[in-house]
């Protein structure tokens, strides 16, 4: 099922326990787990416009900015 092309993306990546696909600026890698009980967003990974250099909390989610590169951490939302 996997190999099919997916609509509107583009797949930069497939092995055993990695699936990586892009659509225009956006990026996703989904890794298969033998630990997890559940299917679960752990980390969002992105690269920004321009430079920033904050730290961001919403409730339990934290967007850690440095540079160009933004980390969206769901670790504490998934506990």
């Amino acid at each position: 099922m996997l190999s099919r092309r997916l609509p509107g993306c583009k797949l930069l990546e497939k092995d055993e326990d990695l699936l990586a696909i892009s659509s225009r600026d956006i990026q996703v890698k989904i890794r298969l787990s033998n630990t997890a009980k559940h299917s679960l967003i752990t980390e969002i990974q992105c690269e920004l416009n321009q430079p920033d250099h904050s730290v961001s909390k919403i409730g339990n989610l934290t967007i850690l900015n440095e540079g160009l590169e933004s980390v969206w951490n769901f670790k504490e939302i998934s506990k």
